[in-house]
């Protein structure tokens, strides 16, 4: 056995799809094309040609694809992360949305603030250029 198949045998997810049966894998130089059953996509409601789609990092170099049928899809779809190697997908219907109180009054000043142009916003950035930023900022903010 080699080791590529042991590395296999270790990866695994538990559910009822057998993805070697069900999705087919084509690759050229460009891009990456997955061939679905016609039974795969009646399980997952794939009935239309658009699809809302997410990668989500589980770890660093692990990720994963979420998939929804645009037609099917209702609500949000969140993805929350409940700890290491954890996540929880929380599907909500537009009226089941909610922000509590601290929240939204969070949002309603930086809203006022974004308003106003008092608010700077900086592009997506690792954790370690954030920590970073934030200890420039702290550092400027108590110097003054």
């Amino acid at each position: 056995m080699t080791d590529r198949n042991k590395k296999s045998e270790k990866r695994s997810f538990t559910g009822d799809i057998d993805a070697q049966a069900s999705i087919k894998v084509t690759r050229n130089d460009r891009s990456v094309a997955l061939t679905l059953t016609k039974t795969l996509m009646k399980k997952i409601g794939l009935r239309g040609n658009r699809l809302f789609a997410a990668a989500v990092e589980l770890e660093p170099g692990h990720s994963i694809l979420l998939m929804m049928d645009e037609q099917t899809a209702s609500g949000h779809l969140n993805v929350l992360r409940t700890g290491e190697g954890r996540l929880e997908l929380v599907l909500q219907s537009d009226d089941e949305v909610e922000v509590d109180d601290l929240t939204e009054a969070f949002l309603t000043i930086k809203r006022a603030q974004l308003e106003k142009g008092d608010m700077r916003l900086s592009g997506p950035m690792s954790a370690d250029d954030w920590a970073r930023h934030a200890q420039l900022a702290y550092n400027t903010d108590a110097k003054t």
